[in-house]
């Protein structure tokens, strides 16, 4: 098991670092690129606000919460892994990530590459491509160096995943019906959820 939890702790890392150097650069009018600041410790929250999530650089580890009046929370699980863009359901249990944060593509993209992996409790559930987001032949805005495709628009209440494209409307896509992911689809596995013995000790 914990061969396995190593194995998805490199994977994890090789994803939340992709998402760091994709994330680099950011449009500034849909021309010009600029540098990010560096990798932080970052809160989000659900849009009902009733959870949220702490993406820690040190420890590498995302945690989810259980709000509290207290403002602590109550945490509910965690898995390996920092992300600079992410999504956090209202059931507290569903958790999107932008590994090319920013939504910005570097000039040699893959029509098939992923755009957004969707987690429930720390299990790799769906890879969502670039061409579920943009639509092929896609619709892209060439930045200084990179294509943007527009925007996320996270959770709706419904549970689907906002998106917010360069050209039309504003669509949703479902992100919480579990796929089967092949073991060799970019090298990501099935599981990849923090148990908690895997956890670092304090």
């Amino acid at each position: 098991m914990r061969r396995n939890a190593r194995h998805s702790a490199i994977i994890l890392l090789t994803l939340a670092l992709a998402g760091w150097t994709a994330g680099l650069v950011c449009p500034i009018n849909g021309l010009a690129d600029s540098p990010l600041p560096d990798p932080s410790r970052v809160t989000i929250w659900s849009p009902n606000k009733a959870f949220f999530a702490v993406m820690d650089p040190v420890d590498w580890i995302t945690t989810v919460y259980r709000a509290t009046p207290d403002g602590k929370g109550t945490a509910q699980w965690a898995m390996l892994g920092w992300f600079r863009a992410a999504y956090l359901a209202d059931d507290g249990e569903h958790l999107v990530t932008d590994p090319f944060s920013m939504s910005l593509l570097p000039l040699d993209y893959d029509k098939k590459q992923a755009m957004l992996y969707s987690f429930r409790r720390g299990e790799l559930i769906k890879i969502i491509t670039l061409d579920q987001v943009v639509g092929d032949p896609p619709k892209l805005r060439r930045t200084a160096s990179h294509f943007s495709i527009g925007g996320y628009l996270g959770f709706r209440p419904d549970g689907r995943f906002g998106v917010q494209p360069i050209e039309g409307e504003d669509f949703s896509l479902d992100v919480m019906t579990r796929t089967t992911i092949p073991e060799a689809r970019k090298g990501v596995p099935q599981r990849r959820r923090l148990l908690p013995e895997d956890l670092p000790q304090q």
